[in-house]
């Protein structure tokens, strides 16, 4: 049996924590978001609409992660502003069409994720563990293929971070 159930790609930030995994929602953006906004004409993002539509239901909340896969950046959510918009914290979707992906963020860092190196990293990486103390991952020890067992958050932005293209795997004794 693994001791893996779930798994996220990693988008590094030197500010927001990798996401819980498991996409809430997705989709592509409307290009006329303003901004500090992500905007789906085909969404429903007010919890009245995610509860009732969903098998499973859930709510979309100031601290949730939205990733943004058309160019790799990541966002904050602020709050849902309305079934179509939702604020974040920075504009990568202003006036653009991009694919999105949406997940349960990891504010306070209480979900820790052993790192999957899916690509040779061209330098030392800085992680922040579960306990808030940053280590710098030397590069000799990321072999694509290893696995950091370190009880990661935040993976920091730096280039080789984002060659590394780390997978954030969650452990079987985080869900029991």
């Amino acid at each position: 049996m693994s001791k893996y159930i779930n798994a996220v790609s990693v988008i590094p930030s030197s500010t927001l924590n990798i996401p819980k995994p498991g996409v809430l929602d997705s989709g592509t953006s409307t290009a006329g978001a303003g901004a500090g906004e992500i905007e789906d004409t085909g969404a429903l993002w007010s919890n009245s609409k995610t509860n009732v539509l969903s098998p499973e239901g859930y709510s979309i909340s100031a601290g949730d992660i939205v990733y943004d896969t058309t160019d790799s950046t990541i966002s904050e959510v602020s709050y849902v502003e309305s079934d179509t918009v939702i604020k974040i914290s920075n504009n990568d979707f202003q006036g653009v069409t991009h694919a999105y992906e949406i997940y349960k963020g990891n504010k306070g860092g209480s979900q820790g994720y052993d790192l999957l190196v899916g690509a040779a990293p061209g330098g030392d990486v800085t992680v922040v563990t579960i306990k808030g103390d940053a280590v710098v991952i030397p590069q000799a020890a990321m072999a694509v293929g290893n696995i950091i067992e370190l009880a990661v958050i935040r993976v920091n932005a730096s280039s080789a971070a984002t060659a590394a293209k780390f997978v954030a795997l969650e452990l079987q004794s985080q869900v029991d």
